[in-house]
Parts: structure tokens; sequence; C-alpha cells
């Protein structure tokens, strides 16, 4: 039987926030994540965000996630490359650029 393939999800803390105001989408993408074997990606930006962000309910998934080992601590991102390929696109409103790189910094 061939190994199941191990995703590692990035959820952004926005759906932590919508988690804890009963936003059916938004619980229902978190406890599916935890039923399966994925994981939940994060650096340490991302972790201030979510512990800014987060509601009870996230909370307690997230410590879920941390008790059987499915959150990947990624550490500090250089995000230089990325902002290059982001400059690179020829998108046909200057203000989608702006937001992409505005999420990086």
């Amino acid at each position: 039987m061939a190994k199941k393939k191990r995703l590692a999800m990035v959820v952004d803390a926005c759906v932590a926030q919508a988690a804890g105001r009963s936003d059916v989408g938004s619980r229902k993408c978190l406890k599916w994540m935890l039923g399966y074997c994925h994981r939940f990606a994060m650096n340490e930006e991302m972790r201030k965000e979510w512990e800014h962000h987060e509601a009870d309910f996230s909370r307690i998934w997230r410590n879920a996630m941390e008790q059987k080992g499915k959150i990947l601590h990624l550490g500090r991102q250089d995000s230089g490359p990325l902002k290059n390929r982001i400059r690179a696109l020829e998108l046909g409103r200057p203000s989608g650029k702006r937001i992409m790189e505005k999420m990086l910094t």
C-alpha cells in the first residue's frame, strides 16, 4: 500500500478569527485538518498574527494540532525571491502587486 503524502498547509489568521464568530466554513476547514494527516505550516510572523487574532475555538484547535505534532514551524523566511517574482508579474492593475507585496512584510 502506498504511503500517504502529508501536506503542510498555511492557514491565514483571518480563518482563526472567523472560526471564533461561528463561521461554519472556517470551523469545518480547521476540523478537517485536525482529522487528517496534513500539517499546519507557520513561521514566526504567522504565529504572532494568529495569537493576535485567534478566538477560543482556534486556540483550542492550534493546541490540539501542536499536541499531535501536526504543526510545522518554519522559522524566519526570506521573502526577497518571492517579492522579485511578484514584481515581475504583468498584472492588469498595479494595486494587485501592492497587495501581494504588503502580505510579505
